[in-house]
């Protein structure tokens, strides 16, 4: 780049770690430079003897309206010599990586297993704290319990209209019930086959009740180019559909003991205009032993 027509210097090695957030995510997706503001998430990860590891952040869900569309940032990757290597879907930042093949064209991170779980809480911890809709940091949820770390404070369900819930606040909950109907699915959207209302009055009109229970579905994956990254570092098994969903499942059975039943049933799940909304849901009984 020249500066009054005299070479001037705009990349350092090593400036990565340094630079403004927002310098660092205009370099890596320049678009984004019109585009939303984020909390100040990116954070340093360092292995064995301070060496650099990454600067990184949760890609938090939110939509941007650009040139006429919506558009979703997705400026993470893996570098080898400084050169990117591959994309980190569902992570913002730099990571440093290993090659995977002999062009170099693929690579992994290398972050450890503890590394990555320490990021995560942190992450955790700074989503939680920060001004974000519930709905996004719930999604977020899904990234730091993959990553192998604590949730903090972030909502992982939506109780009734509009009651999210953490972690010990859906624990302590779980105390005092022996009956959940649970939404592993997300919101509910109108059936042609189901409801006997029009599509208008059920996505303006639909209320939920207040004893129905909604677990987000999945918007972050998280993978690096097509590798099974992180898991291939976290060991952990590959949920049936979500890590919240097991999140819940696991909280129940905690909670619960052993004294759990699980059906699938046809059961009311709100209104619109006053006529019923029914949906097939998971329900979950608890057997209280009789001393």
């Amino acid at each position: 780049m020249k500066e009054n027509g005299i070479p001037a210097l705009t990349i350092t090695p090593g400036d990565w770690l340094t630079l403004d957030d927002d310098k660092l995510y205009s370099r890596l997706d320049p678009l984004l430079q019109h585009g939303r503001k984020r909390p100040s998430a990116l954070r340093s990860i360092f292995g064995e003897n301070e060496q650099p590891l990454g600067r990184v952040a949760i890609n938090v869900p939110t939509l941007t309206w650009m040139l006429g569309s919506r558009y979703v940032s997705d400026s993470g990757c893996v570098t080898i010599g400084g050169l990117r290597a591959e994309k980190v879907h569902g992570i913002e930042g730099i990571f440093i990586g290993k090659a995977c093949t002999a062009t170099r064209d693929s690579a992994l991170p290398l972050v450890t297993r503890e590394g990555l779980a320490a990021w995560a809480s942190e992450q955790a911890r700074i989503i939680s704290a920060s001004k974000f809709d519930e709905l996004p940091k719930a999604q977020c949820a899904e990234v730091v319990l993959e990553c192998g770390g604590e949730l903090a404070e972030l909502p992982i369900v939506r109780w009734g209209q509009g009651v999210w819930l953490n972690t010990d606040e859906f624990r302590r909950r779980l105390t005092s019930l022996s009956e959940l109907m649970v939404n592993f699915n997300g919101d509910f959207h109108y059936d042609e086959d189901e409801d006997e209302v029009h599509p208008h009055d059920f996505s303006s009109w639909f209320e939920i009740d207040a004893d129905i229970i909604v677990v987000p579905e999945r918007a972050i994956f998280l993978k690096a180019g097509r590798q099974t990254w992180p898991r291939s570092i976290t060991g952990q098994p590959i949920p049936r559909d979500s890590n919240l969903a097991e999140e819940v499942r696991r909280l129940i059975a905690q909670v619960w003991g052993d004294g759990v039943i699980k059906d699938s049933e046809d059961r009311k799940i709100g209104t619109v205009h006053g006529t019923p909304i029914r949906r097939e849901m998971t329900i979950f009984h608890r057997v209280l032993k009789i001393r």
